[in-house]
């Protein structure tokens, strides 16, 4: 019988390399979950989330959103910005070893 089980994992290695690697694999994976789940419930008791007062109190500050107006606000920011309206287009002069363009 001993024989005959060793025949086979001479045939199929997969049972005395590839099953015991695979299983400390996935055992590894499902004892490390209990730690990562530790880990993260002490980060949200140091963070707590805010009450439902701090979400009222945003939700009332803030600003109404309207597309046509953060257009304008941000052209405006774009048009008068020196960065963006004073430059020059400069084209690199190629390399000596550069092929031309294909275009």
């Amino acid at each position: 019988m001993v024989d005959e089980y060793f025949k086979y994992v001479k045939k199929y290695p997969f049972w005395l390399y590839g099953l015991p690697f695979i299983l400390v694999i996935l055992g590894g994976f499902y004892i490390s979950q209990d730690f990562a789940a530790v880990r993260y419930e002490q980060y949200d008791r140091k963070h707590p989330f805010m009450s439902e007062n701090e979400i009222t109190q945003l939700a009332k500050s803030r600003r109404q959103f309207n597309i046509k107006d953060e257009y304008y606000r941000m052209n405006y920011k774009f048009m008068n910005d020196p960065k963006f309206t004073e430059w020059e287009q400069v084209r690199v002069p190629r390399g000596p070893n550069d092929p031309p363009s294909v275009w």
